[in-house]
């Protein structure tokens, strides 16, 4: 199969973009998409965000302006597989991310059953962890060109063919639109099944209280009959008098 990597590379800073990493390694690690991920900022997503917190206010406090994540995005093929994932993973962090911060996230495509829109994300801080200081060569321009590199050779180790403008990737890939109106059938359809479930169950209890309903006016029918007897039981004819 051809492939072209595509990546994009985007930064926040500053004091307008707090409280921002914390919210997108929430969103990047959302059950929905997230199948995999790999990180030493904690075990689960409670410990990597208040991580993320910590390092965001540390930076800040330094410097108004401080760049405190950096996030990196790129797309793989749909048909790679799990144990591929785990070795892209493992060779992305042992190259570039052994003494700073990070996650990174694998999103499958609708919980890995269907592979649609496959991709890596990437957020990491700069600031070495042994020294406390920012690696500059994250900031290098030439460090996304050597990134995006290291994938495609990555990539051709699986058997992909790289090449620079693949015809086959537009139909093999999910476009973008494709992807939206796909995830607004799905959506429509759960909330159509939550709908019908809904109304089954107020048609179940719309019948239980009917019966409830019957069964109160048969109790209180019964009731009144053997009030009725018991009366007729207790009335006894007075001397002289004669029943008609």
């Amino acid at each position: 199969m051809e492939w072209k990597v595509w990546g994009n590379i985007s930064t926040k800073s500053g004091v307008g973009d707090a409280g921002k990493s914390k919210v997108h390694a929430r969103y990047l690690m959302r059950s929905s998409e997230c199948t995999s991920y790999r990180s030493n900022m904690g075990t689960n997503k409670a410990e990597i965000e208040k991580k993320w917190q910590t390092l965001e206010e540390a930076d800040l406090a330094k410097r108004k302006d401080a760049r405190f994540q950096t996030r990196i995005i790129f797309d793989v093929p749909n048909s790679i597989s799990s144990e591929q994932v785990k070795t892209l993973m493992r060779g992305i962090q042992e190259k570039y991310f052994t003494d700073v911060n990070y996650m990174m996230v694998f999103h499958g495509g609708r919980n890995g059953m269907v592979p649609e829109n496959r991709h890596f994300h990437i957020a990491f801080n700069t600031r070495s962890i042994s020294t406390g200081k920012n690696d500059r060569t994250f900031k290098d321009r030439a460090f996304a060109q050597n990134f995006y590199a290291f994938i495609a050779a990555q990539l051709s180790r699986f058997g992909y063919s790289i090449v620079e403008n693949p015809a086959p990737q537009k139909r093999n890939r999910v476009s973008r639109d494709d992807y939206l109106i796909r995830r607004y059938v799905r959506q429509s359809s759960m909330l159509r099944q939550q709908l019908d479930s809904i109304e089954h169950e107020i048609a179940n209890l719309t019948l239980a209280l009917r019966q409830k309903d019957r069964n109160m006016q048969l109790a209180d029918l019964y009731q009144s009959w053997k009030t009725t007897k018991a009366t007729s039981q207790s009335f006894r004819p007075g001397p002289g008098l004669k029943p008609r």
